[in-house]
């Protein structure tokens, strides 16, 4: 009896989380005895359309799809469609919020998201933020792509406890870095050098990956030496998704002040994937992982102070 096929659709390989995704999706398929096909598609979501539709057309389709999607909206139509057809659809990370649709329409298509906390890591962020300026920042917000669930979760989260607090914390611009480095190397950059000519205050820049983090940093590097010394000032730096050889590095160094350790989801998902091949068992609608601080709240103060 040959392997069960799994195909997996991320969106960009030269994205940390996602290389990271597909080594631990690997790993495990691999433990599983699973069939993984892996595939990128650059940030173009309809090359992520094109290599959903050349895969179940193969000569041996895969029996469930895991797709974190470039445009969730995008794969709405098209999730029902394999789903209609008997494929398996999983949501990883973000999804068009039509999970438990597909799950009503096609109940016998396994069906699910699984996804890192993206509400609490907005919220882990806000955290950070009351931890450095109990008595209130301006901050610059730099959100992933802003049509992305995952990005809005994430601001939503970070709002609703900025809100709670009670802390006066003023978001002076919200940017769409595209979860790019380059990107946000951009849009920062033109940013920093209006806000240097209007003399905007800033106190702090909050990022929504740690990939846009770094384009933050190349910003402040190619200003001018006089805006620069300004803005490297010790500049609280926020990321997420602390990879251990990115943001957490990055933090250790001192270049980032915090991030937030986000779950990979592909090894839950191929867990669940397994059981479904073994026993029929369906998955959850949901699969929610809990993100984590880093460094915890004390040592983030207590580095802050330090540095400055």
């Amino acid at each position: 009896m040959s392997e069960p096929c799994v195909a997996l659709l991320l969106p960009d390989s030269k994205n940390p989380y996602m290389q990271l995704s597909a080594e631990v999706a690997a790993s495990t398929a691999a433990r599983l005895g699973i069939r993984l096909e892996t595939h990128f598609a650059d940030g173009d979501f309809t090359q992520q359309i094109r290599q959903l539709h050349a895969a179940a057309r193969g000569e041996q389709p895969p029996r469930i799809f895991l797709v974190t999607p470039v445009q969730e909206a995008a794969l709405h139509g098209l999730s029902a469609q394999l789903a209609g057809r008997g494929h398996g659809w999983f949501w990883l990370s973000r999804s068009s919020g039509s999970h438990d649709d597909l799950r009503q329409r096609f109940p016998k298509a396994p069906t699910c998201l699984v996804s890192p906390d993206q509400v609490e890591a907005g919220r882990i962020q806000a955290r950070q933020l009351r931890a450095l300026f109990p008595s209130g920042a301006h901050v610059l917000q730099v959100q992933g792509r802003m049509t992305n669930q995952s990005a809005q979760l994430r601001s939503a989260g970070l709002l609703e406890e900025v809100r709670r607090s009670g802390v006066a914390i003023d978001f002076v611009a919200n940017l769409d870095g595209n979860w790019s480095a380059a990107d946000t190397r951009a849009c920062v950059g033109q940013w920093l050098k209006t806000a240097v000519s209007s003399k905007q205050r800033i106190d702090a820049i909050v990022c929504q990956s740690d990939e846009m983090a770094t384009g933050v940093l190349d910003a402040i590097r190619e200003l001018r030496p006089d805006a620069r010394g300004r803005f490297a000032q010790r500049l609280p730096i926020l990321g997420c998704d602390g990879l251990r050889a990115a943001g957490c590095r990055l933090v250790d160094e001192g270049q980032l002040a915090g991030t937030t350790i986000l779950p990979t989801t592909t090894e839950k998902a191929l867990q669940l994937c397994d059981a479904y091949f073994a026993t029929g068992a369906m998955p959850p609608a949901e699969v929610i992982l809990p993100p984590v601080p880093y460094p915890d709240e004390g040592t983030l103060l207590r580095r802050w102070r330090q540095e400055r």
